[in-house]
């Protein structure tokens, strides 16, 4: 344990590891420390873009006192506070609402893993529209997917709830639909944390915008949007882009 010394931990040992894969020895693979309890464990995640067939390594290489930390979450998953644990709470992620959409991101009541999760909602059914966003540059590497963990509830004609990317603003048909949920006459509720895994290769190497949203407003349901009937929630957790 290259921890078990550092009984004062001040990030000294984050700042001089690195690690590198076998077949590509004479590059820094990417990394981010998610956690640490001093003296008993780590959790740190490394990045590789390709994995050949046959058997591979990764080493850890540690010891110079005199490095700077390496560690960084954007440069490994592409996506900064994808769990929602750093604080202050959803930092890294922007909010638009309208009408009483609200969203928090932080949110404690009900998370996958760790501490937090987002929920984006609506607090009075009415029309309104609600979005967690942040901008990311993609990698320029195929298959490219974004990954999350979710529930989602919605009531009766309820409103439209999910993902997309490549949004410019916060209109209903604006950027391209991932996965999306509908009222259409009935109600639906998965409350159980489910895995999703979004194709996203068709923005590699591109600069976008990644929105989870609620949308229940005057541009995608002019007549019915005020009826009462429209409740709705989204939760996310463990958002990463591989």
């Amino acid at each position: 344990d290259v921890c078990s010394s550092d009984l004062n931990y001040t990030h000294r040992w984050c700042n001089n590891i690195y690690f590198r894969h076998n077949h590509t020895l004479c590059s820094s693979l990417s990394y981010w420390i998610e956690s640490y309890v001093s003296g008993t464990s780590a959790k740190v995640w490394v990045r590789l873009d390709s994995l050949p067939s046959g058997q591979s390594k990764i080493y850890m290489y540690y010891g110079n006192q005199n490095a700077q930390t390496q560690s960084n979450e954007a440069s490994t998953f592409f996506l900064l506070n994808g769990n929602f644990e750093q604080l202050p709470a959803g930092t890294g992620w922007s909010v638009y609402t309208s009408g009483a959409g609200a969203v928090n991101a932080g949110f404690t009541g009900d998370v996958f893993a760790g501490a937090r999760s987002a929920r984006i909602f609506e607090n009075y059914r009415g029309c309104l529209r609600a979005y967690l966003h942040q901008t990311v540059t993609l990698p320029n590497t195929t298959p490219l997917y974004l990954h999350y963990k979710k529930k989602h509830w919605y009531n009766n004609w309820g409103g439209y709830v999910g993902f997309k990317i490549g949004g410019t603003n916060f209109n209903y048909n604006n950027g391209t639909t991932l996965s999306t949920f509908l009222g259409s006459g009935g109600s639906n509720t998965q409350n159980v944390w489910t895995d999703y895994w979004d194709n996203i290769s068709a923005f590699a190497g591109q600069t976008v915008r990644i929105d989870a949203f609620y949308h229940d407003d005057v541009d995608w349901d002019p007549t019915y949007c005020s009826f009462g009937d429209h409740g709705a929630w989204l939760l996310v957790d463990n958002m990463s882009i591989t």
